[in-house]
Formats: structure tokens, C-alpha cells, sequence
């Protein structure tokens, strides 16, 4: 998340680094898909929403795709929002305060 706040975000460009997942770090390619409002307790948001770009993830993999980080449109970046489809169902994580 830190690698993506400080990235240059614009729709379209694609960020490659590693990731760990079950044990193993695995290459991920990240895309900005899009720029989306969300509200939170804070306030509303305009927020750019990244993808996984052809993630090719092992079969022991607790991430089973559909994974979503949206960071803010702001000069703070801040993470607001995080969605996965797991095995055993889903995980959404909602910015609540920032201090």
C-alpha cells in the first residue's frame, strides 16, 4: 500500500512489485482501472481504484481474485478502501480515522 500512495496515479498505468502470499513472494502487476467516489465517516472521496493486472495467483492462494485497493485522490493518498474475495468468502477494509 505505502509503494502505491507514493506512486504516480493516473488511469491506465500499471505498477509491478512483490507481494507475499501463502508463504511465497509472488510478482504482482497492479493497474488503475478507474477513479471512483466512496464515502466514509471522514467524507466522501474521490478515490483511483487498482486492479491486479494478469495476477496469476497458486493454487494454495487465499485470494482467489477480485482484489480492489482504492486510494485517494488527494494530496495525502490516503488508503480508504480495500476489497478481496478469499476462499472462505470476502474482506473489506473501510478507512475509519487517520491520526
Amino acid at each position: 500500500i505505502f509503494y502505491l500512495r507514493n506512486a504516480n496515479l493516473k488511469i491506465g498505468n500499471k505498477f509491478s512489485f512483490r507481494n507475499f502470499d501463502n508463504n511465497k513472494i509472488i510478482p504482482l502487476t497492479m493497474k488503475v482501472s478507474g477513479i471512483k467516489n466512496f464515502e466514509t465517516e471522514l467524507g466522501k472521496f474521490s478515490c483511483f481504484v487498482l486492479k491486479p493486472y494478469k495476477l496469476k495467483l497458486g493454487k494454495k492462494s487465499k485470494v482467489k481474485g477480485g482484489l480492489e485497493v482504492w486510494i485517494s485522490n488527494t494530496n495525502e493518498r490516503l488508503p480508504v478502501m480495500i476489497k478481496s474475495k478469499l476462499l472462505f468468502g470476502s474482506m473489506d477494509a473501510k478507512l475509519i480515522r487517520v491520526e
